[in-house]
């Protein structure tokens, strides 16, 4: 679902008006290409300036999703669900000034998950 589009957004939207209150969960995954150490050459996002180069178009899509992304983490908490927004390791989206909001005004954490091998 893209939820840059309006139709993803809406559809976003309603799925979560369908959880059953203080009972859901929500598994919020924004594209992370343009976020990780990798890319930051190109889109010059960096912890100090995490807005990048808007400039670019596909640095300004990732900004609306990651903008999108919390306004959808407000809606589930204010229904009473849970989230989880799922991200490298490497992502700079938590310096993201809108993610820095989301924050200061929920009670969210930064959450550190390493995979490594399983057989």
């Amino acid at each position: 679902m893209d939820i840059n589009s309006p139709a993803g957004f809406g559809l976003a939207i309603w799925l979560i008006l369908q959880g059953r209150p203080n009972a859901f969960f929500c598994l919020l995954a924004p594209v992370c290409s343009s976020w990780v150490l990798t890319n930051t050459g190109t889109s010059q996002r960096s912890i100090a300036f995490a807005e990048g180069n808007s400039n670019l178009a596909y640095v300004r899509a990732a900004n609306q999703m990651t903008s999108r992304t919390v306004l959808l983490a407000v809606l589930i908490t204010a229904l009473g669900g849970t989230f989880m927004i799922e991200q490298p390791g490497s992502s700079l989206m938590r310096y993201y000034f809108r993610m820095q909001w989301l924050f200061r005004q929920l009670p969210a954490s930064w959450l550190f998950y390493y995979v490594g091998r399983f057989v």
